[in-house]
């Protein structure tokens, strides 16, 4: 089930990984609305920094992922996310394994979770999550960054203290 931290860098026991984590922060500042910018680091490891606009969550997919996890790190804003597990939802709509994206639709209740800045969610394979949601304290815009990882990798380098 998904994790919401509030920690500091470095997030990896991996000094490079923390160093480019800190890169992918200092992009996403540099970013207009509604661009991001993909970086790879590694087959195991890759980053999406972006400066997302926020909509209602009627507008919003829900979506899962099998090969990689989602860390999502707040640097500027507010954003509101819906998640639940696959065991309470239908089979996908639509799936992608190339690009390790599976998306729902569900009529079922939801938690909803606000994340902050400098905080982190972490949602691992069994979580359905929906992100980019605007709240009652969100600007129209979330600056932050998608850290795509690989669960071995993870479960190697991720500081869990």
């Amino acid at each position: 089930m998904f994790r919401k931290i509030k920690q500091g860098i470095p997030l990896f026991k991996n000094k490079e990984i923390n160093n480019f984590i800190s890169q992918n922060i200092d992009l996403s500042l540099t970013l207009n609305k509604s661009e991001f910018k993909k970086n790879i680091f590694s087959d195991d490891l890759f980053i999406i920094a972006q400066n997302t606009l926020l909509k209602d969550s009627n507008e919003c997919i829900y979506e899962s992922h099998k090969e990689y996890l989602d860390i999502h790190h707040i640097i500027e804003n507010t954003e509101k996310m819906e998640v639940l597990t696959l065991k309470d939802i239908e089979e996908p709509y639509e799936l992608n394994i190339e690009y390790d994206y599976y998306l729902y639709k569900t009529n079922i209740d939801i938690e909803e979770i606000i994340i902050t800045k400098n905080q982190f969610i972490i949602f691992s394979f069994d979580d359905v999550h929906k992100v980019a949601i605007k709240s009652m304290d969100s600007s129209d815009n979330i600056i932050k960054i998608v850290i795509k990882i690989k669960k071995s990798l993870f479960e190697k380098e991720f500081i869990n203290e």
